[in-house]
């Protein structure tokens, strides 16, 4: 390699060094980005099912409470025709 050449390559070593880094940077930068929004999609999705599930516990503890009172009103309509 001649003087010139080696001028050159030296001089234009830290703009290639620098390019390279901004480059990954921003490849490194857009990967965390589209890992977030897919995070936050999931979490949206996690939520709305977590809703769903809440929503069925609720129900199912409502439809308990009503099946023990009808089990006490049945025991109660028994009690009352023993008595008879």
């Amino acid at each position: 390699m001649d003087l010139l050449q080696r001028f050159v390559i030296e001089s234009l070593s830290p703009a290639i060094n620098l390019l390279g880094n901004v480059t990954s940077g921003r490849r490194t930068w857009s990967s965390h980005y589209l890992w977030l929004r897919n995070v936050r999609e999931e979490n949206q999705a996690l939520k709305e099912q977590l809703a769903a599930v809440e929503q069925k516990v609720t129900d199912y503890r409502e439809a308990y409470v009503e099946n023990m009172r009808l089990r006490r009103l049945l025991d109660f309509k028994a009690t009352i025709q023993w008595i008879r």
